[in-house]
């Protein structure tokens, strides 16, 4: 089991070290890759755990299904870590995050939908091959990005009449 994070979180990276010694009683490593931090895990059924959890590989990424279950706190703390993980918040509140998993996007978007606030996903076709600090990466071929606002009264794009919502459609 790998877990890929930025050069700047290594306190992420030994919490997660941590919380792997912790629940299954193994010595995680770390090390700087180029352009990553690694934490890993050499134990086979860590491994298949995760992967039965949370799929493997950018494109088939999903989330537990035990997370559609979970309380609101459990729910609002999974996106807030999705989003500090795997997004951005701007300074006027809207969150975005990429996904090469539409699976993943659309479950997401579900949990987002859950708090109260409604996201919309865009997805773009991109190049096969692209660069990531001046080395040749090959990418997914289409990208999912969601949108959506921290506060559920930024909906600028959304109207609603007593009786229903109306969501702008796009071809």
């Amino acid at each position: 089991t790998v877990v890929s994070l930025g050069h700047r979180e290594e306190a992420l990276a030994c919490r997660i070290s941590e919380m792997l010694s912790a629940v299954f009683g193994i010595s995680p490593s770390r090390f700087k890759q180029p352009t990553t931090l690694s934490v890993v895990a050499n134990k086979a059924s860590v491994a298949l755990l995760f992967e039965s959890l949370c799929g493997t590989g950018a494109r088939k990424k999903h989330l537990p299904p035990e997370l559609f279950h979970a309380p609101m706190p459990v729910v609002e703390a999974f996106l807030r870590a999705y989003v500090e993980g795997d997004g951005h918040q701007y300074p006027n509140g809207m969150i975005m995050a990429s996904t090469a998993s539409r699976k993943l996007a659309e479950e997401v978007a579900w949990l987002v939908l859950k708090t109260g606030r409604f996201s919309s996903i865009r997805r773009t076709r991109q190049s096969r091959l692209g660069r990531i600090q001046g080395r040749a990466v090959r990418l997914a071929p289409v990208q999912y990005t969601l949108y959506w606002f921290d506060d559920s009264s930024k909906r600028r794009w959304l109207r609603e009449d007593a009786r229903y919502f109306y969501v702008p459609i796009q071809k």
